[in-house]
């Protein structure tokens, strides 16, 4: 019935352009001063509801997520987990969701009508479950939503792709070799690779979809190494089915479950509260992997 979230995005590079011609924010050429990082923003869930035609997906999800911390979604597949992650920067409108409830970064609600969804999607970023970099360069990965969004200048893009790069600890290992397809680099570097691109625009927050599940071990750590480094400059949002990556890298837990098809946050808390003293007993045996469907 829904498209997959990679579906939706590589829909959505397909309208970016002209999005980003349409929208009325006014854009200016950066400097190397501009990269610096403004204070993350933090986002607040209240009563909010994912719909697909009569199906709902999430259900009165509310949940606060503090500037310049991690939070994790875990619960079983089907609990709506990737669906309300999808809503904050509203990528679900292409897959013809409608979210009720509010949805508010730095006190905006984003669901409402004078929302530039162009200029939301510039301010979120979003990685997914498999990498997906774009059939381009590795230079040009990095490049092409920059020019989108209206950067021209080749000095400016060269230092944004350098600073990116060294940013998610690439630098070093491609510098040699930019002008290669990106689709040649390992699974590990594609993923830090798309991370770099979604922090290219200078979002204020980062949504992760299972950012390692298709990883190994060693890319999974590099990985999770590199979220609590960023944690301090992005408020990071991260659906997850890894129990143990949640416990090692959240400031912030939220247990989904499933019930008559439809999912809802059962609970949420502090990481190690909800590890060690979650109160509903659903959490409890979800988190001990002592529940069925877990």
């Amino acid at each position: 019935m829904m498209f997959s979230m990679a579906q939706s995005f590589n829909r959505l590079l397909g309208k970016l352009a002209g999005s980003a011609r349409r929208t009325h924010i006014q854009r200016s050429e950066p400097t190397s001063a501009s990269f610096r990082k403004e204070r993350a923003s933090s986002v607040g869930l209240k009563q909010v509801s994912v719909y697909y035609g009569s199906k709902c997906a999430m259900k009165a999800a509310s949940i606060d997520l503090e500037a310049g911390t991690v939070s994790s979604l875990v619960g079983p597949s089907g609990s709506g987990k990737s669906s309300l992650l999808a809503s904050i920067n509203r990528l679900n409108d292409l897959q013809q969701a409608r979210t009720t409830g509010e949805i508010e970064i730095d006190g905006k609600n984003i669901l409402d009508n004078d929302i530039s969804v162009s200029a939301l999607r510039k301010q979120v970023g979003m990685v997914f479950q498999k990498p997906n970099p774009f059939p381009l360069s590795i230079a040009e990965n990095i490049k092409f939503p920059l020019r989108e969004h209206g950067i021209k200048n080749k000095n400016t893009l060269n230092e944004k792709l350098e600073h990116q790069l060294k940013q998610v600890g690439l630098w070093d290992e491609v510098k040699d070799r930019l002008n290669d397809s990106a689709l040649q680099l390992s699974g590990g570097q594609q993923q830090r690779l798309c991370i770099a691109r979604a922090l290219a625009l200078s979002p204020k927050v980062l949504l992760l979809d299972e950012p390692c599940s298709a990883l190994d071990p060693i890319a999974t750590a590099r990985i999770e190494d590199l979220i609590t480094k960023l944690k301090s400059d992005y408020t990071i949002f991260m659906v997850t089915h890894n129990l143990a990556q949640a416990r090692r890298i959240s400031d912030k837990v939220a247990v989904c479950w499933v019930k008559d098809n439809t999912g809802y946050i059962v609970e949420s808390g502090p990481t190690e509260i909800m590890f060690t003293q979650a109160k509903e007993a659903i959490s409890q045996h979800y988190i001990n992997g002592t529940l069925a469907g877990s």
